[in-house]
């Protein structure tokens, strides 16, 4: 009984092994692209070998996969000796292709690339301590001069523009108008030199002397702007005399000096413009030559209302222009540029 019982196990099992192996023959031939047929009948496939020839045909190709499967699992030890690269620290290239620079291989200064000439920009009269010692106390005079001119300054822009001969009955001249004309004229002289010293500077630095401090320029260009104003002052009272009467002189000389005390306190800011600005130098100039030029456009523009009576007096006019309003200007401009010159030669003996 034991027998037939251990019979039918070992059937069992070699029933279920010929299942499996059939399944895992079926699965191989759709992987390679041919399809076999199994035939269950009787226990045999369409060969005619039965389920247990088939098992033990199935069983050597398993064992050769798992050896396979072995084989490819197992790693291979590397037995050969790396001696050390970098015993004495790494270069400065490493093997990523990152150069690492020392210290002392930065770059501390490089050359500027642009083609051009570079300007080279001379000293201005902001970081002169005598220039601005001339600029604070001109300031500090006109303020102390106010409070005893205030009504002098309050008229200027009458005094420019006004023709009337007959004055005011109530008009008050007790004030001390000397005193703050004086101011104003001084502040116009020197504001009008720090221009002409960068004019200088911008247009002909070759007549600059790095060597001679700056409030010298400015003194020397608002000592001459001074005695050309006070020339040009004695020059029009010779010609009232001569060819007008005195309360006209007197009106067409207050129209110039009121013209230069408000041309001086235009000037002001646009100078300050100028030296904490020096890259619009060039714009500040033409705007301070357009102002000088506007300042005397009306000045003659009063004189024409005052003497032009007839044609007669027109021709003069036109002779007037010529000889005391043109001409002398060219020659100012000459002479501070004569002056440069001189003053250059002297320093460099």
């Amino acid at each position: 009984m034991l027998d037939s019982i251990g019979k039918n196990i070992e059937d069992a099992i070699n029933q279920q092994a010929t299942k499996v192996s059939t399944l895992y023959l079926t699965d191989e031939s759709n992987s390679d692209g041919s399809s076999v047929q199994h035939s269950h009948v009787s226990g045999r496939d369409s060969s005619g070998k039965t389920a247990k020839t088939a098992k033990k045909e199935q069983k050597q190709p398993k064992t050769a996969k798992l050896k396979n499967l072995k084989e490819q699992d197992t790693v291979a030890v590397d037995t050969t000796v790396y001696a050390p690269k970098y015993l004495a620290g790494f270069p400065d290239t490493t093997g990523n292709s990152i150069n690492i620079q020392r210290i002392d291989q930065k770059t501390v200064m490089t050359e500027p690339t642009h083609s051009h000439e570079v300007n080279v920009r001379y000293q201005s009269p902001l970081h002169d301590n005598g220039t601005m010692l001339l600029v604070f106390a001109v300031i500090a005079f006109m303020l102390v001069s106010y409070s005893k001119g205030k009504k002098y300054v309050s008229d200027l822009f009458y005094k420019m523009f006004s023709i009337k001969k007959r004055e005011n009955l109530f008009e008050d001249h007790t004030v001390k108008e000397t005193q703050i004309l004086f101011s104003l004229i001084a502040n116009t002289c020197l504001f009008g030199a720090i221009i002409m010293f960068e004019g200088l500077v911008y247009y002909r630095p070759e007549l600059y002397v790095p060597d001679l401090p700056i409030y010298c320029y400015v003194l020397m260009f608002g000592i001459f702007l001074g005695v050309f104003f006070l020339v040009q002052v004695g020059v029009y009272n010779m010609l009232g005399f001569v060819f007008s009467e005195k309360v006209e002189t007197k009106l067409w000389i207050d129209g110039f000096k009121a013209s230069h005390a408000i041309l001086g306190i235009i000037l002001a800011p646009i100078t300050f413009v100028m030296l904490i600005y020096p890259e619009i130098t060039e714009t500040m100039l033409v705007v301070a030559v357009i102002l000088c030029f506007s300042a005397r456009f009306v000045f003659i523009c009063k004189g024409f209302r005052i003497f032009f009576n007839n044609l007669s007096s027109l021709i003069y006019f036109i002779l007037y222009l010529c000889s005391v309003e043109i001409v002398p200007v060219i020659l100012s401009l000459a002479g501070a540029i004569k002056l440069c010159i001189i003053l250059q030669q002297a320093v460099l003996k």
